[in-house]
């Protein structure tokens, strides 16, 4: 690998942006010789879709997967990954015995039995996404392109505590990128409270 790296880390959509990598990019990763680590946490949310049928072709590539965002099974602590076979026999040599518990998997199947809603949920969040973009641009603030269940923007100075003071708690990311604050996409209540508290 370029600089003797071994593993490679990537994150689509990301945080705090929301961007994807396309196929394309992955696959010049995977071209690499190097592990390649892709964490797909938000990928329920994205138009792209999942790259987990890359694995058959990239024995170095391998995908994870949660529980915790779309799912919105965040306290069963659960999360997967697909890979080579090769690959997965090295990770069960140094996990831990019984690392899921007999309650987690009997919740796990339950909620996977409830796909259906989960896309409706989805579905909600994507649109409500879209609508708290426009609205946001149209009061003025630069938007970042986000297929994840959040916004990345830029706000004035005071914003941030502006939605405290009302009850309103985001992301604020202004150390790591200049004015910027990260809202998770709430219900169409929860996301005009915020909208109204901007526009006042």
């Amino acid at each position: 690998a370029k600089d003797g790296a071994k593993i490679m880390f990537l994150c689509s959509p990301n945080n705090p942006t929301g961007a994807i990598l396309s196929e394309g990019e992955v696959r010049a990763y995977c071209g690499i010789a190097a592990l390649v680590v892709l964490d797909e946490a938000y990928v329920e949310f994205s138009n792209e879709g999942s790259l987990v049928r890359m694995v058959e072709k990239f024995p170095n590539l391998i995908v994870l997967r949660t529980m915790s965002k779309a799912w919105g099974a965040a306290g069963i602590r659960l999360g997967y990954a697909v890979g080579d076979a090769r690959i997965i026999e090295e990770m069960n040599k140094v996990k831990a015995p019984y690392n899921v518990n007999q309650l987690t998997q009997e919740k796990a199947l339950e909620i996977l039995d409830q796909e259906e809603q989960m896309r409706k949920r989805v579905a909600i969040i994507v649109a409500e996404r879209l609508r708290l973009s426009v609205v946001l641009r149209r009061f003025g603030f630069s938007v970042w392109y986000s297929q994840a269940n959040f916004l990345l923007f830029e706000a004035p100075e005071g914003t941030f505590q502006k939605l405290l003071d009302r009850g309103v708690l985001v992301r604020d990311l202004s150390s790591k990128i200049a004015n910027a604050l990260r809202v998770t996409i709430g219900t169409k209540e929860q996301n005009d409270q915020f909208l109204n508290i901007l526009s006042s």
